[in-house]
């Protein structure tokens, strides 16, 4: 038997998600949601009901999944029968149990998460040490930043590698070059995009990286802690 396991979901600030589509739902305390039987359980249909397996997850992929403007986020419990690496999982039916805080994750922590996961599939060493730099604090600069984004997208061996460390640099660059509203967006939806970009090329720890994220420490804690 599957075993039902501790997920999250986010939804609209009245407890919906599909709002004023065909298949709009209703979440809230202790109500349950089933996906559509009839059909195979595949992501991204209504085979299936879309969560998460970890609420900075939730926030950091927001902007490559639902788009959700000021959502809520919930404790929820499901069986997983699909997932997209760590990206995202579906269930057949999903029991939102109780709203929880919105982690609180600023720009820096969402290009730390863009940054690790370029680092984590990309090994241009002009990229890496461009990350070594920007998280040790010594070069933040935008110029840097783009030459970086160029050096990647140039030199790494696989696409999709060369994306995610690319997108990791213009997440970078773009936050700070000019520290406004629409640089924050970039930051959040290049963060996205990079850890999409990433598990394109391998099976990689989002959940280790997102983690790692949220501290101030390098790149080779960073690689200690995917180790353990």
């Amino acid at each position: 038997m599957t075993k039902k396991l501790t997920l999250y979901k986010l939804t609209t600030q009245d407890g919906k998600t599909r709002t004023g589509c065909l298949n709009e739902t209703q979440w809230g305390e202790n109500i349950t949601n089933h996906a559509d039987l009839s059909l195979p359980a595949i992501l991204c249909t209504a085979g299936v009901i879309h969560a998460y397996e970890s609420p900075l997850l939730a926030m950091l992929l927001n902007p490559l999944h639902a788009e959700i403007e000021n959502p809520q986020l919930w404790e929820a419990e499901g069986e997983i029968v699909v997932r997209d690496n760590q990206l995202k999982c579906g269930c057949r039916s999903l029991t939102t149990t109780k709203k929880i805080p919105v982690p609180e994750i600023t720009t820096e922590q969402k290009i730390r998460f863009a940054i690790g996961c370029g680092a984590t599939v990309c090994s241009d060493p002009k990229f890496l040490q461009w990350a070594v730099d920007w998280l040790s604090g010594e070069d933040k600069t935008a110029a840097v930043a783009w030459a970086a984004a160029e050096w990647t997208a140039a030199a790494a061996a696989e696409a999709a590698a060369a994306e995610a460390a690319a997108r990791a640099a213009w997440a970078a660059r773009t936050a700070w070059a000019a520290r406004t509203e629409a640089a924050e967006v970039s930051a959040r939806e290049e963060a996205a995009w990079a850890a999409w970009a990433a598990a394109r090329v391998a099976d990689i720890d989002l959940f280790t990286i997102a983690v790692w994220a949220m501290t101030e420490e390098g790149l080779e804690e960073l690689r200690e802690r995917l180790e353990k």
